[in-house]
């Protein structure tokens, strides 16, 4: 797995890129574009510090302080051009190979029969794993009541 960031309901930067080319598939994708479209998204999300202090005020810890040191991770374009040869090598995409400031990229990326088949499967894949989630949040929430009510009970005792 990726050490880049990765966007929200996704394992990685390559499972959102395969999205993102399943999903539009009319769209002229490049490595370039790709890179600004994750960049938008990942910039519109909380900070890393955000995230850990919210955990740690939902576990009745104290936010972590000014001083403390939190890595922000960032996007690379390596990072995007990295998860597109992955597509690839992986025979889930195609594209015309082109050589610029930056290195290579690609243009015209496409998914390949292989690559629709997989984008498919993990699509599926988030879908379950969202629908257990949820599920067992319900559960948990059901649970937390009846332990209240339970409490309650030995209080009013």
């Amino acid at each position: 797995m990726s050490t880049q960031p990765e966007p929200s309901g996704f394992a990685d930067i390559e499972e959102w890129v395969l999205q993102q080319v399943y999903d539009q598939p009319k769209v002229e994708h490049m490595t370039y574009t790709l890179y600004q479209q994750l960049d938008r998204l990942l910039q519109s999300k909380p900070s890393q510090r955000d995230v850990i202090n919210q955990i740690r005020e939902a576990t009745g810890h104290q936010p972590l302080s000014a001083e403390e040191r939190v890595e922000e991770r960032k996007l690379t374009f390596g990072g995007v051009q990295d998860a597109v040869e992955t597509l690839i090598e992986a025979g889930w995409a195609k594209g015309e190979r082109q050589s610029g400031m930056d290195g290579v990229y690609f243009t015209g990326l496409k998914l390949t029969p292989k690559g629709e088949a997989e984008a498919i499967r993990r699509k599926r894949k988030r879908a379950e794993d969202a629908e257990a989630l949820a599920s067992a949040s319900e559960r948990a929430a059901s649970i937390e009541g009846i332990v209240r009510k339970i409490h309650k009970k030995r209080a009013e005792e």
